[in-house]
């Protein structure tokens, strides 16, 4: 009897083992697993053309989306099979239908005959030549008292708005002395260098890894073409290796193409956010924070 106590104990045991290993891989694929992204794209002549494709855990889940003049087009599929599209079919019949009514209207107006055309003025009364001035000047008070009115709540309305405005910039100027108060004491400047570090790493993470592209710019304007391929000059070392700029100085145009590609892991960014909450000082201000 001990002996089965104890092997049904063990497969047990085994279950346990099993499952726990199946979160283990489970957590890990979610942590570790790329979200691996591409985007082509081309503006040419004032129209856009792209195309974005996602996949995580590839072939888990993955979504495809076409940008062009027929409009959006997306799908997600999971293991392969389509699961959502955004397909539309547009309905040419409308079109027609469209088309066709107001010709049936401008016939019907033609063949109907005129009613009333013989029919004598009916005779008005005649109003005296006193009475008139009288009417276009109680007309033209109530028409100034109108405008009154109107110009009245839109000042109104100006003003609540002005208002408001001034009260959100005068929020978020007593917010931001707060935080530069926080940044600029002597106590936060460790935390400071930490939560420059993070972020600095979650945004390289975040960009793309690799990726091509070409700009051709004109203005009518030589002299402004030149301008701006002076200042786009400064920013050189930046795109420099990836971004090719073509100008054009006897045409107005402006046309782009390229690609990017790149991958996210949920895993770094969660290291990163971990690594900010074990700072004393920041662990303090984001309590304090929710607690508000």
């Amino acid at each position: 009897m001990l002996s089965v106590i104890l092997f049904v104990l063990r497969i047990i045991l085994w279950i346990l083992l099993i499952l726990l290993g199946l979160l283990l891989a489970i957590l890990v694929a979610v942590l570790f697993g790329a979200i691996r992204y591409r985007a082509d794209g081309t503006f040419h002549q004032g129209k856009f053309q792209g195309k974005i494709k996602i996949s995580w855990l590839f072939p888990l889940f993955s979504f495809s989306g076409i940008w062009n003049e027929a409009g959006q087009f997306g799908t997600a599929r999971f293991l392969g099979i389509r699961v959502w599209t955004s397909d539309k079919e547009t309905d040419s019949q409308e079109e027609e239908n469209w088309d066709e009514e107001p010709m049936v209207g401008i016939q019907e107006i033609q063949n109907k005959e005129p009613e009333n055309l013989h029919r004598a003025p009916e005779s008005r009364p005649e109003e005296s030549s006193e009475k008139i001035p009288q009417k276009d000047f109680q007309d033209k008070a109530s028409d100034r008292k109108k405008d009154q009115s109107h110009w009245k709540e839109l000042f109104q309305k100006i003003r609540f708005s002005l208002n408001r405005i001034y009260d959100k910039l005068k929020s978020v100027r007593r917010r931001w002395d707060k935080v530069k108060a926080w940044i600029c004491s002597e106590e936060n400047q460790q935390s400071v260098k930490l939560a420059l570090a993070q972020s600095k790493r979650a945004v390289k993470h975040l960009l793309p890894r690799k990726g091509e592209g070409s700009i051709t710019f004109g203005l009518d304007d030589p002299y402004l073409t030149g301008v701006i391929l002076k200042y786009a000059a400064l920013f050189y070392p930046l795109y420099g290796e990836r971004i090719q700029v073509f100008p054009v100085f006897d045409t107005k145009i402006f046309e782009a193409e390229g690609w990017l590609k790149g991958r996210i892991r949920i895993g770094v960014l969660i290291s990163c956010i971990l690594r900010l909450l074990m700072d004393k000082n920041i662990r303090g201000q984001v309590i304090n924070w929710i607690k508000r």
